[in-house]
């Protein structure tokens, strides 16, 4: 079910197309509960403004069970992807394999974040050139219902 698609930090008018970032938000229900999924698409040019971002989608989930993914355009050693994990509400590869660019990766900047009570069970980068940046498929083991 679709939740919303509100702008990010640092929006400009709907005809800029560089950098105009927002997140698409759904929800799904999962064994009976409900998971918040957002598609995630990041400032590429400012870190500042990129931690902002990944605050406002911490600010967004709120309380939420929540699996976050996407272009988060920032290195695990980075202050959003720093953020994100010190919030100790996700698991994910931190430091899986790089993703940009395709071509030559030597970034790691694409992240599947799932709720923390998840389990990574598998993680890798499959060779495609669909885009400038490696899919990334992330398999986790979800903790059931109490």
């Amino acid at each position: 079910m679709p939740v919303g698609n509100p702008s990010l930090s640092g929006r400009r008018p709907f005809y800029i197309t560089r950098n105009n970032r927002r997140v698409l938000w759904c929800e799904v229900t999962l064994g009976g509960q409900p998971l918040l999924l957002g598609s995630v698409h990041n400032d590429s040019f400012n870190l500042k403004n990129n931690t902002v971002q990944a605050q406002q989608e911490l600010t967004f989930a709120g309380t939420r069970p929540t699996m976050l993914a996407g272009d988060f355009n920032a290195r695990p050693t980075e202050p959003a992807i720093k953020l994100l994990r010190s919030s100790g509400r996700f698991t994910a590869a931190y430091d899986g394999p790089l993703t940009f660019p395709t071509d030559k990766p030597d970034q790691t900047i694409d992240f599947i974040f799932a709720p923390a009570d998840w389990t990574l069970v598998e993680h890798h980068v499959p060779q495609c050139a669909a885009s400038d940046h490696l899919p990334i498929v992330s398999t986790f083991r979800r903790v059931g219902p109490k």
